[in-house]
């Protein structure tokens, strides 16, 4: 990892996840929850939570549990929030996460989230937490320029998933390369083409899922064409889906089609 790097601004902002509406799993209500899942220095990933107490009463004993999930997180401590004052008292707290401890063994779906259950003095209440392809990729840099190529072309071109798309402004490969770096996408190798530049990238999960992309930028307009390819078939569209977020693509048919 690259140690003490500043963690990559979020993507995302908190989002509500459960309304104090809501009822838990023995019919009270009254907690609200906003939530993100962010990165951290040198490659930590965290769980942004922001709790809003709206019932009569003070609220304690928290406690969380995970799903088991496809890239396998998990808390690595408990949930550390005071006891949160009635009628809209509110506290917030980053719960360190750790991959691969949850492992669910299936394939991730599109959207990404995370199922939860909080636990409190007044109820169990269940979340879903979603998040971007960018929280489970590794800070281990680029792949062998070598590898890569042998990689690339050992898939077969069916496999190769291309789309063809539209940046919202015009973008330099220079800003392309420094905009993905931050989010743990390398560049491997750079090329010139008659109106385009071509930019080779690769990107790891944390349960080694690799995904390598060509991204052709058009050097007079601000058309884009993007190429994926991994070993892990079910990555592509995640991969798809955060790049059109990420750099703000609209793709045609809309993102990860």
């Amino acid at each position: 990892g690259n140690g003490g790097a500043a963690p990559p601004p979020p993507l995302r902002p908190m989002a509500p996840v459960l309304n104090e509406n809501t009822p838990g799993q023995h019919g009270a209500k009254g907690l609200r929850v906003a939530a993100a899942v962010v990165r951290g220095k040198g490659g930590a990933v965290g769980l942004q939570l922001m709790v809003g107490n709206f019932s009569p009463g003070p609220m304690s004993g928290w406690a969380v549990q995970f799903n088991k999930n496809p890239f396998g997180l998990a808390p690595s401590g408990p949930l550390q929030l005071p006891d949160v004052a009635p009628n809209g008292g509110t506290a917030q707290t980053l719960m360190p996460l750790q991959p691969n401890q949850l492992l669910s063994g299936a394939a991730p779906g599109s959207p990404l989230f995370l199922e939860v259950a909080v636990k409190t003095n007044l109820d169990v209440f269940y979340l879903s937490i979603g998040y971007d392809l960018s929280a489970v990729l590794a800070d281990g840099g680029p792949i062998e320029k070598d590898e890569f190529q042998r990689t690339w072309q050992a898939v077969p071109p069916d496999r190769k998933v291309r789309t063809m798309g539209q940046l919202a402004q015009k973008v330099t490969p220079e800003m392309v390369i420094q905009r993905l770096r931050q989010y743990y996408i390398y560049l491997v190798a750079q090329m010139q083409g008659n109106d385009a530049d071509l930019l080779y990238f690769s990107a790891s999960t944390c349960n080694n899922l690799a995904v390598f992309c060509e991204l052709s930028l058009q050097k007079s307009a601000t058309g884009l064409m993007m190429t994926c390819a991994s070993p892990a078939p079910p990555i592509v569209p995640l991969f798809q889906s955060f790049i059109s977020e990420c750099l703000r693509v609209q793709f045609q048919g809309g993102p990860g089609t």
